[in-house]
């Protein structure tokens, strides 16, 4: 930082303290949260000029910290120079200065997980869903700094804490830090089964569509029988209801782990793929039972077929693993053999279970 103390022309004037950096800052209203605390800190210095400048550079640097980040919710400056501000849009902004305190280490690694917690949140949650995170991982790092101002002044008053209250201290916040992290994830995971939803509407939608423009088919062309028209429209809506009842079903029962990860859009593009692919596995099995390939399966005598259709599209796209075992079993009775079966995206995933049911 380049600090210019100015004499004006008349002796009896005090000098003015100024910083270039600073005075740039106030030029374009925009300052960094590193700039804001160290004008905080100068307000304390030793030296009285550098401290009248402090005070005069703190409001203007406040205020274009704000106008470049979003109103200071909560704010805490501790004695060791360190910093942590929690904004309204929201974002967290913390400052860590490196003392030569013995638990230090343990202190900045959880400031440093807590940053980290911080950064995924902002990627990861929209603006209302990251801001209990943020209020909890700025608790973590305001206790971590109160920590680590309670060592640094006792030691420097020849008092320093005991060991053991230390480690105690530190298991506290080790403690603290777990139940933010596991807020978070939890947080993460709904935002994601969330956006997984949207993707799964707008895919059943399209398979709706898709069977709507099925059936419309079968009444203008004449190569369609009308009958099976409606039934193959029926069985792939079947094929993409099931797929949605299918994960709503283990989101209820907190079966469903996603990657949060993966990106907003891409969770929901792979939600809208599950309708379609449940739909695919119905259009695969009533291929398969109008060719006879599947003769183990049949309808009970004066039973309409049109139930059975509309079952086993329903089964196979709540069930992907049974649409497949299926399929394999239609392999193995008209003679095909395969390299391997498809896998599950590693995005998707059951607690328990490496397949996507």
């Amino acid at each position: 930082m380049n600090e210019t103390p100015t004499d004006s022309a008349d002796e009896s004037e005090e000098s003015v303290w100024t910083a270039p950096e600073y005075d740039l800052a106030l030029q374009r209203g925009s300052a960094s949260f590193e700039q804001l605390v160290e004008v905080f800190f100068l307000r304390s210095d030793d030296e009285e000029i550098v401290r009248r400048g402090g005070e005069r550079y703190f409001e203007p640097m406040h205020q274009a910290f704000e106008n470049a980040h979003g109103g200071v919710v909560a704010a805490t400056y501790a004695g060791t120079q360190c910093a942590v501000a929690l904004t309204d849009r929201p974002e967290l902004h913390i400052v860590l200065e490196q003392t030569d305190d013995a638990a230090f280490p343990q202190i900045s690694e959880v400031v440093r997980s807590a940053e980290v917690i911080s950064i995924d949140a902002v990627e990861q949650l929209r603006s209302d869903e990251r801001r209990p995170v943020l209020e909890n991982v700025y608790a973590l790092v305001a206790a971590a700094f109160d920590l680590l101002d309670d060592l640094v002044e006792k030691r420097a008053s020849k008092k320093p804490r005991s060991d053991q209250f230390v480690a105690e201290r530190l298991q506290l916040l080790h403690g603290q830090e777990l139940a933010v992290r596991s807020y978070f994830g939890q947080a993460a995971q709904r935002a994601a089964q969330f956006r997984y939803l949207e993707g799964m509407v707008l895919g059943f939608l399209t398979v709706s569509a898709v069977s709507g423009l099925i059936t419309a088919a079968g009444v203008l062309l004449s190569q369609i029988d009308d009958t099976s028209a409606s039934t193959l429209a029926g069985t792939v809506f079947s094929g993409g209801l099931g797929a949605l009842v299918s994960v709503l079903s283990r989101m209820t029962n907190r079966d469903l782990v996603l990657d949060a990860r993966a990106g907003r859009q891409m969770l929901r593009v792979l939600g809208a793929f599950r309708p379609a692919i449940g739909g695919s596995f119905a259009f695969a099995l009533f291929a398969l039972l109008q060719a006879g390939a599947l003769p183990f399966i049949r309808s009970a005598p004066g039973a309409d077929p049109m139930y059975l259709y509309l079952g086993l599209g329903f089964i196979a796209g709540f069930s992907e693993r049974w649409a497949q075992d299926m399929l394999s079993r239609t392999r193995s009775e008209i003679g095909i053999s395969g390299e391997g079966e498809p896998s599950a995206t590693g995005v998707v995933r059951e607690k328990h279970s490496s397949n996507l049911q």
